[in-house]
């Protein structure tokens, strides 16, 4: 893997790979794609959330995102694994998002925390949400989140995707997500995890 998008990443760590990928991402989107062309060239089950985050990168509102919390389902994993791990998943983030007439949100954004085994995951992508009750209290969301994903443990740091499924409560400009990481296969110390992040909207 030399180049992406013009950028040589064989001569970076693996761990600045992340922003090597974040930042060759967003300056051959902004130099090469029109809001009416940006991901015309896609299947039209991908080419809609793709167009929706290109729009929420381009005229959405800025956001901020606090991580801060992790669970792993201790019917899970064994108590000598679930000893091991860190729960506190501390970081910060930056998205832009924009609201349909409807009040459902799109969310372009970047995230860095501490995963289970303290060490840095950085994560880029798009962000769903559909909600439920008065726009002005507080409203409860069902949606998702795909992106593409980079961790130390995986694939030798290198940037691979994934989507899951995530839900939420919303007081105004406010809203807590909570992301669920499914169990890979039924043996015990993989997958089963929650984890929560905060995020405010500056408008």
């Amino acid at each position: 893997m030399a180049s992406f998008a013009g950028c040589n990443l064989s001569k970076l760590p693996v761990m600045r790979i992340q922003t090597a990928f974040t930042t060759c991402c967003i300056a051959l989107t902004a130099a090469m794609c029109s809001p009416a062309q940006a991901c015309d060239w896609l299947w039209s089950v991908f080419a809609k959330p793709c167009n929706n985050a290109y729009r929420a990168y381009k005229t959405g509102d800025d956001e901020l995102l606090v991580s801060g919390w992790a669970h792993h389902v201790r019917s899970s994993y064994t108590p000598e694994k679930i000893a091991e791990f860190n729960e506190r998943a501390w970081g910060i983030g930056y998205g832009r998002t924009v609201e349909d007439p409807d009040g459902d949100t799109h969310m372009f954004y970047w995230l860095t925390f501490r995963d289970s085994h303290r060490a840095n995951q950085w994560q880029l992508g798009y962000a769903y949400n559909t909600y439920w009750g008065n726009r002005s209290g507080l409203q409860a969301s069902l949606g998702y989140t795909a992106f593409l994903i980079q961790r130390p443990d995986i694939l030798s740091g290198i940037p691979f995707p994934a989507a899951l499924p995530m839900v939420g409560l919303k007081w105004n400009n406010t809203a807590v997500n909570i992301i669920y990481i499914p169990k890979i296969n039924e043996k015990l110390n993989n997958g089963d995890v929650v984890y929560a992040f905060f995020r405010h909207t500056f408008k």
